[in-house]
């Protein structure tokens, strides 16, 4: 988990670094371009973030290490790179899922045929979602469905869990159990 979050935080801050100009004009209120934090603290959360994952990872085994620095390059290259370009976007963003994925995978042990066809399915669902977002600033219901199609992947994942037999199905219940707080919290805080 602290894997997986870690990498997901630095994500956030690497993202609002990569949109700063495009922030600047169209959402001003955001932490960087409002000066509530700056770029300088912004960097280095971010590598604190990917150090944390990366130290995290080599806790617990090589192959968690290598897809740990896997997901933190296909991170880096989805904001620095691949966000700006149609094609791409959806793809990276939906492997950075896939990836995180794995990462848990392995860190339970070598990643199993379910693992695998999760993680593509994570990997599919992510792009469909990031396609679909990349008219959120136009459109003002694509927000709230960006948010109801990611807490739609609860119940994927939850499903893959139960799936996977043995004790599978506490994660999955877990994860269902997760819904009505995700639905809260999605009513305070913006969810693409």
């Amino acid at each position: 988990m602290i894997i997986s979050v870690a990498a997901y935080c630095a994500g956030l801050v690497v993202n609002d670094l990569a949109d700063y100009a495009e922030d600047l004009r169209e959402r001003p209120g955001r932490p960087l371009p409002s000066g509530g934090v700056s770029r300088g603290t912004a960097i280095g959360m971010a590598v604190f973030f990917m150090v944390v994952a990366l130290g995290a990872a080599a806790a617990v085994n090589g192959a968690v290490l290598i897809v740990t620095g896997l997901l933190l390059g296909e991170i880096l290259w989805y904001n620095m790179v691949a966000k700006k370009h149609a094609l791409m976007a959806p793809l990276a963003m939906g492997l950075c899922r896939g990836l995180s994925v794995l990462v848990g995978a392995e860190a339970i042990g070598p990643a199993p045929r379910m693992a695998m066809v999760a993680a593509g399915a994570i990997t599919l669902y992510i792009a469909g979602i990031t396609a679909l977002a990349r008219t959120e600033t136009r459109n003002p219901r694509i927000p709230p469905l960006i948010g109801t199609l990611i807490r739609g992947l609860l119940f994927i994942q939850a499903g893959f869990c139960m799936a996977a037999g043995g004790s599978g199905w506490v994660a999955g219940v877990l994860l269902l159990a997760l819904w009505p707080v995700s639905r809260l919290v999605g009513r305070h805080f913006y969810a693409s």
